[in-house]
């Protein structure tokens, strides 16, 4: 081997170590590390949990002779406009250290998915850490008036997002925070627009607040991640040879998974119980999977193919300047335009579904 094929190949290895490598999620591979944003999941997972059983007739309002059991569903103490489900303290951690109030007896074995109420783990979460406390699903809808106001283009003003403000505004709620507003009513057993959950039973309730945190919490927020990249990139902001250029755009990743993709190649055993999970959950039901009833949706590969490209269009966009930014730009804009319409199909998949079933 020549001195020069030997140089050429040290400096390429030192730029390969050099490099950060996380693990995939389903085969897409993060530039940063955004594990604990992956965490969102857990706090799902556990507000389901929280949530209880379905009650169907048994649960009815007017019936409220029987216990109530949050595990079967059975009796009347989480209808009504005045019996909110249940809420209290919970266990906020950072790191290794516990911080603020915590009504468990034994916070060493504390188990958010038996002990944490639901309210509380979707109003102040329980396991995706931020550098300073919990990252909380209700956060992602509750500053939507504000959220990026100074950028180019804020999150109330996404072509996307917008288009849901409009739709909730005629319906008599919040323009903004229509999101936060119409889980936190579904809690709470309190009207909001049209919509009385006072006079609704447990079971609508609990797929308000399901549906409702994965729909209009968490799926904005993707498109938003991707928004906030989006934004960097046009102002020039990312640095060249700078994986940390697409912490954003990983981001959107990370939340549309979730932490049981986490560490998996193409086609996962487990979805999870993200939008990801959404997508292969209803191809089944459609013949829309990637080999017609069977296998992983469509609809992931298409986006899973978006992502990338986006991710590679901003990386590479760092240190550019004039048109040669603005075509990179371009295409992580492009790439987000087309993820968040490809996003809808499970949606509506879901709700054809549902409307057949029922």
């Amino acid at each position: 081997m020549s001195a020069f094929v030997l140089k050429c190949w040290l400096l390429w290895a030192q730029l390969y170590v050099a490099r950060a490598n996380f693990p995939y999620f389903a085969g897409y591979e993060p530039l940063t590390d955004v594990s604990e944003h992956a965490e969102i999941d857990l706090d799902l997972q556990h507000i389901i949990a929280g949530l209880g059983g379905t009650c169907a007739s048994e649960c009815a309002l007017s019936d409220c002779s029987r216990t109530s059991n949050k595990d079967t569903g059975i009796g009347c103490n989480y209808d009504g406009d005045t019996v909110p489900f249940p809420s209290g303290d919970t266990c906020q951690w950072d790191g290794l250290a516990l911080s603020g109030t915590c009504s468990v007896a034994d916070p060493a074995n504390y188990d958010h998915t038996s002990d944490a109420k639901a309210f509380d783990v979707w109003l102040h979460g329980a396991n995706s850490a931020k550098s300073a406390g919990m990252r909380a699903i209700s956060g992602f809808a509750s500053g939507a008036a504000t959220k990026g106001a100074e950028a180019k283009v804020p999150y109330r003003d996404n072509k996307h997002i917008s288009v849901m403000n409009d739709y909730w505004r005629l319906k008599n709620l919040d323009q903004n925070t229509w999101g936060y507003d119409m889980v936190k009513a579904a809690f709470e057993g309190t009207r909001i627009g049209d919509v009385n959950f006072g006079a609704v039973g447990r079971t609508f309730r609990k797929e308000a607040i399901q549906k409702g945190i994965m729909y209009m919490n968490i799926f904005p927020y993707v498109i938003w991640e991707m928004q906030d990249q989006v934004n960097d990139c046009k102002a020039g902001s990312l640095l060249a040879n700078d994986d940390n250029s697409v912490h954003a755009w990983d981001e959107a990743v990370a939340f549309y998974s979730g932490s049981t993709l986490f560490g998996t190649g193409v086609n996962p055993i487990s979805s999870g119980i993200m939008q990801y999970a959404l997508a292969d959950k209803r191809c089944k039901n459609f013949r829309t999977c990637a080999d017609g009833f069977e296998g992983g949706a469509a609809v992931n590969q298409h986006i899973w193919q978006l992502f990338a490209r986006g991710r590679d269009a901003v990386r590479e966009a760092g240190g550019l300047t004039g048109s040669e930014l603005l075509n990179k730009c371009a295409i992580a804009e492009d790439s987000m335009d087309k993820i968040a319409a490809l996003s809808l199909i499970p949606f509506i998949q879901g709700t054809l579904r549902y409307l057949y079933t029922t």
